[in-house]
């Protein structure tokens, strides 16, 4: 049995076993992957996102994906994994597996030291047919500035995210800098221009899977109410042109700005039950 790392170069080993929507992250800045290998079959596989390394804040590691066919290879996995993030100044791991078939990973997780708990996934998964009967669609025009992510220039989509980071703001991207225009759906994604400046952007990423993944909101206009909504009815009027109503799109309530534009656009729709865990690394 051996511990691999997982890699752009190795990753179709692992078609079946790793979810494509995270297998697809492979490659980018931040994630790492790590499989247990026997008599050439996998039987444990993670993969993990490192937060904060160019923040100055506390790095992190947020496991993405955990999943374990076997006690003893999944536990020397997650020292091969313990071992990693030390070397990268990690203080803190962090974990969430649906409740759903995962009672073996969870045990396994809180035997390598995890603190779990069940809690409601910052995830909300609604179809497209119910984003579009959101009375916010029926409650105005589309401001004048807001245009399709393909019409804007390379330079301004460059400098729109440089803004968005020396504001703070990445969304669910932790590369965001790295990131080109072409990582998100440029017909459905949009952004408000201002005096030829990106100020605003409503940023979305078709999953392998087909659903659709909100990226990264916001607004650095003083005219924030106004203009977010505007984004938001241009996305899914391009949405509708694009996919079909069945389509399904994930939110993600990551910070306490969209948990509450979430409680006030869809206060009856709920995550599913996760376990969450943490360990301290360092």
């Amino acid at each position: 049995m051996e511990i691999i790392e997982i890699s752009e170069n190795n990753i179709d080993m692992f078609t079946g076993y790793i979810h494509e929507d995270m297998a697809e992250n492979i490659g980018r800045v931040f994630y790492r992957g790590l499989a247990a290998v026997e008599n050439g079959m996998v039987c444990a596989a993670m993969i993990w996102e490192y937060l904060n390394l160019e923040s100055g804040e506390d790095n992190e590691g947020a496991i993405r994906f955990f999943r374990a066919e076997d006690s003893r290879p999944a536990l020397l996995m997650l020292e091969e994994y313990s071992d990693r993030v030390r070397k990268e100044n990690v203080k803190l791991s962090t974990v969430v597996i649906s409740l759903k078939d995962h009672k073996t990973e969870k045990d396994l997780l809180g035997q390598a030291g995890f603190s779990m708990k069940l809690t409601e996934s910052d995830q909300i998964i609604v179809s497209l047919s119910e984003l579009l009967e959101l009375p916010l669609m029926k409650s105005g025009d589309i401001p004048g500035g807001i245009i399709s992510l393909c019409y804007a220039t390379a330079r301004q989509f460059r400098n729109g995210i440089s803004k968005c980071l020396a504001n703070g703001k990445k969304g669910l991207c932790e590369d965001l800098k790295y990131l080109q225009a072409s990582f998100f759906e440029e017909r459905v994604s949009c952004c408000y221009e201002k005096d030829g400046e990106i100020n605003g952007f409503l940023l979305v990423h078709a999953l392998p899977s087909g659903m659709i993944s909100v990226q990264l909101m916001i607004c650095m206009d003083d005219d924030v109410k106004s203009i977010l909504g505007g984004m938001i009815r241009k996305s899914l009027l391009s949405l509708d042109e694009e996919y079909t109503r069945d389509t399904k799109v994930v939110l993600n309530r990551h910070n306490q700005a969209t948990l509450l534009l979430m409680e006030k656009l869809m206060p009856r729709e709920f995550g599913i039950p996760v376990y969450s865990g943490c360990r301290k690394e360092i």
